[in-house]
This record gives C-alpha cells, sequence and structure tokens, in this order.
C-alpha cells in the first residue's frame, strides 16, 4: 500500500472516531452486569478490552476504502495546486528581471559612415606619452590609440623588448623622441653632432638595434625635439649653437641611419612657440629640407597655473600660428602635434573641456594634421601634472578618440 499523507491520515482518523465510541459503549453495558461485582473485576477488565479491540478492527475494515480513497485524493490535490507560498517563490524565480550591469565604454574606433566628415578626408592618428604600459593605459583611459610615444637617450639601452616590442606586435606605430644628451657636461652640442663626429657611435647604435629588431618601417624617430628654444643642449639657443648647426646636426643623423638601411621614418619637431627673445628665427631657418623630413610636428601646451603661466589658452591660441608656419614649409610633407595637454582646472576652467575643444578643433580646423600625440605624464612641482585625474577628463580623451580618430 502507498504511504499516505498526513492529512489522508487525518481524515481516516475522523471517520473512525464515531464509530467506534459507540461500538465501546455497547460493548460496556453488555459487560457491565458480569464485572458489577468485585470478584469480577478481571473479568470486566478483559471484556471492556475485548470489546474494544474487536469495534476498533471492525470499524478500520469499513472505513478502509474510504480513507484510502480520500488519501488519494488529497494527494492529488497537493501535486496539482501548490500553495500560494510556492507559486510567489516559483514565480518570482523566472519573471525577475536581470539587475542592469554599468557597461565598459566602448574603445574601438568610430566604423560607421555617418560619423564627422573632416575636411580633406586626411585621417587622424592618435599617440600619447604615458607613465604606464600600452595595454594598461588602453585599459584606464577607456581608449584605443594608434601610436606610443617613448623618450629615450642615445647614451642608454631603450629597452626595446620590454617597451617597443610589444607594441609593434599589436600594430601600433612608435614615436621615438631620441635625445642626444651630452655625456661630458656641456651644454651646446650642435657642433659635436654635426661637424665633429662625436656621437656617431651612438647613432650606428642606434641603426644596429633597429636593424636587429627587424628594420619595422612603423617607427617614427624624433631626433634633437624643440630645436627652437634654450632648454636643451641642441637647442639652438644654447651655448654655441646656431641654426646652420641645427640643420647640419639632424642631416648628419638622418644620412648615417639612411645609409645603414634604415626604414624608420623622420619627424622634425619644433616647439609651436619661439621664445619671444628668440622670434627673430623663423621655422623656415631651422627646416632642414623635405628630403629629411617625413612628418612636421611641434610641441604646445596649456600651462595656466604653472610658474610664470597666468593665462588659460586654448589649442587654437598657440597652434594656429605655428601652423601656418609649418604648412608654409612644405606643400606634401604631413603636419602633426608632436605634444599636447593641460593643467587641470584653472580659474574656472577644466581640463575635460579643454580636451574637448582640441580634438573638435584639430579635426576640423587644421585638415593637414595627421597625428596628435598627447602628453599624459606628471612632471609637477616643476612643469606641470599632464595626467588624467578624474572620469570627466578620462571621457573626454576617450570620446575624442572613438569620435575623431581614424
Amino acid at each position: 500500500m502507498q504511504q499516505r499523507s498526513a492529512k489522508a491520515r487525518s481524515l481516516s482518523c475522523a471517520s473512525l472516531c464515531v464509530p467506534l465510541c459507540l461500538r465501546l459503549q455497547e460493548a460496556y453495558q453488555e459487560a457491565l452486569p458480569e464485572a458489577h461485582s468485585e470478584a469480577n473485576q478481571e473479568a470486566h477488565k478483559e471484556a471492556h478490552a475485548k470489546a474494544h479491540k474487536e469495534a476498533h478492527q471492525e470499524a478500520n475494515q469499513e472505513a478502509l476504502p474510504q480513507t484510502d480513497q480520500a488519501s488519494d485524493q488529497a494527494s492529488a490535490t497537493l501535486r496539482q495546486k501548490p500553495t500560494k507560498r510556492h507559486t510567489k517563490k516559483h514565480t518570482k524565480k523566472h519573471t525577475r528581471k536581470p539587475t542592469k550591469r554599468p557597461t565598459k565604454k566602448p574603445t574601438k574606433k568610430r566604423t560607421d559612415t555617418t560619423g564627422p566628415k573632416r575636411p580633406g578626408g586626411k585621417p587622424l592618428q592618435i599617440g600619447v606619452a604615458a607613465h604606464m604600459g600600452l595595454n594598461q593605459f588602453e585599459d584606464d583611459y577607456r581608449s584605443n590609440i594608434d601610436a606610443w610615444v617613448k623618450f629615450t637617450d642615445v647614451n642608454e639601452d631603450m629597452q626595446w623588448d620590454t617597451y617597443i616590442q610589444p607594441v609593434l606586435d599589436q600594430g601600433k606605430e612608435v614615436v621615438l623622441v631620441t635625445q642626444f644628451y651630452p655625456t661630458d657636461g656641456s651644454f651646446d652640442n650642435l657642433n659635436a653632432i654635426a661637424y665633429y663626429g662625436q656621437y656617431d657611435d651612438r647613432i650606428n647604435s642606434l641603426a644596429d638595434t633597429l636593424l636587429a629588431k627587424g628594420n619595422p618601417s612603423n617607427v617614427w624617430l624624433r631626433p634633437l625635439h624643440e630645436m627652437n628654444g634654450d632648454w636643451y643642449p641642441w637647442g639652438v639657443f644654447s651655448g654655441g649653437n646656431n641654426a646652420d648647426a641645427f640643420k647640419n646636426a639632424y642631416r648628419h643623423i638622418h644620412d648615417i641611419l639612411k645609409g645603414r638601411g634604415v626604414n624608420a621614418k623622420f619627424q622634425l619637431a619644433y616647439n609651436c612657440r619661439t621664445p619671444d627673445q628668440f622670434s627673430y628665427t623663423s621655422f623656415g631657418d631651422l627646416y632642414p629640407g623635405s628630403d629629411y623630413v617625413d612628418m612636421i610636428v611641434c610641441s604646445g601646451y596649456n600651462r595656466a597655473g604653472t610658474p610664470n603661466n597666468n593665462s588659460w589658452v586654448t589649442l587654437k591660441d598657440f597652434f594656429s600660428g605655428a601652423y601656418d608656419d609649418m604648412a608654409g614649409l612644405s606643400d606634401t610633407v604631413p603636419i602633426g602635434i608632436g605634444e599636447t595637454g593641460s593643467t587641470n582646472y584653472y580659474g574656472g576652467n577644466s581640463r575635460a573641456d579643454w580636451i574637448r575643444d582640441a580634438f573638435h578643433d584639430i579635426f576640423y580646423d587644421f585638415p593637414r594634421v595627421e597625428q596628435v600625440d598627447w602628453f599624459f605624464i606628471d612632471k609637477s612641482p616643476e612643469s606641470g601634472d599632464w595626467e588624467l585625474n578624474t572620469s570627466e577628463e578620462i571621457d573626454a580623451f576617450s570620446d575624442g578618440c572613438r569620435d575623431y580618430s581614424s
């Protein structure tokens, strides 16, 4: 027999209760005369127990079909009709709306055909100089960049396998800002580079490295950058340096590397503004010739809040004149921005807005610019904190990469 439920057993007991009590009463009355006397007390007990057992068995046999049927019905009811509590739980489990999770902003470049169209149709590459590795930068800054800028000294190991090869392996370009620091303590070395061959061994060592690493063509070399100033040993206004020495030094570096068969391309890098005291020297005075240059770039920043800089300037403010000067050097050589960035909030202005405006202006107002390299390295207190430090600033850069890059 199948095991009956608690509810069915309860029905069985209820159906037995009334008949059993009536039969017990009848048996008691029949046995009472015989057990009335004290001598017949034991017989009374036995008769009472016998009558109780017989009545219980008879009633149980009569009620059994009914109770089994009630048990089956009760079990079927429980199987077919879940309780209210069970129904609620079951429904909640299967109808609950999934929790919305924050999604990472897209880092892919714009691929739609309805986005902004650049005048002239020139693609815009985005480069970055930062204190971290490429992959970490793209994750933290939610961006997908085209070029990685690395500052390297010809006197030191550039750690190619650690910092450069992983970038090239991902199909990116590398810009090597190639610095020629003197090792003899001097602060003017253009003549030593151009005429005396004192850096030839280091130039040839650079060629050895490039050739040994597969002679990649997606490497830019930027030697003697920001030469129209006096803050570097190769600056034309440092010590005994001059414009002719610069042009000859630049050509000498180019000729050695190209003579060795190096495929790397060359960037000529000005400061976007020549200091006022040296304004008599134009960009043209320092131009080595289009045969030596694959891209002309300049560096410019909004330095508001840094020492001796109290004015907030836009990219247009410092780049417009330089753009015209560079465009006048050649009709065919591409133009770029070698370094740029802004200080953070200052005088009611914000770095996030500055970045958004810069992307827009580069894209629409300077159509010959094919590469812009952002400088995101903290050099405070002497120069400024150029890193992006807030979510608004990171969003501005990430959105610019997505919306305006090639």
